[in-house]
């Protein structure tokens, strides 16, 4: 399985711009938590669509028990991911209403999208 760095790159951004949104609609008190949902699903769901395939090495009869092990430490490791992404999430709009206290006419948006467009080099 091979992982597009530029499109999980612009997907992290996308998610990103879209909680940004959602904070700035909602910042005279009707956060509209949908659209922050929207933001958080569309990360995850890039983090968890995922196919496996079966190696030849597994013998046929050990499948299930394989698929059920695989499962469970998806089932970890999406627990712990729901965590890790509602941090950076809150953490970066608690950085992004700071900045914009020192700068009142930025455009977060705009910053955003070019940092989406330009990905630095990704190895």
């Amino acid at each position: 399985m091979t992982v597009d760095k530029a499109e999980m790159w612009r997907t992290g951004i996308g998610m990103l711009t879209l909680g940004h949104e959602a904070v700035s609609n909602g910042r005279d008190g009707n956060l509209d938590m949908s659209e922050v949902y929207a933001a958080y699903s569309l990360l995850r769901r890039t983090f968890t669509d995922f196919d496996l395939d079966s190696p030849p090495e597994v013998p046929a009869d050990s499948l299930d028990a394989t698929y059920e092990a695989i499962t469970d430490v998806a089932d970890m490791y999406s627990e712990r991911l729901d965590f890790l992404l509602l941090g950076i999430f809150y953490g970066f709009n608690k950085v992004v209403a700071a900045y914009l206290e020192d700068c009142p006419g930025a455009d977060i948006g705009a910053i955003l999208r070019r940092v989406a467009l330009n990905p630095p080099a990704l190895n």
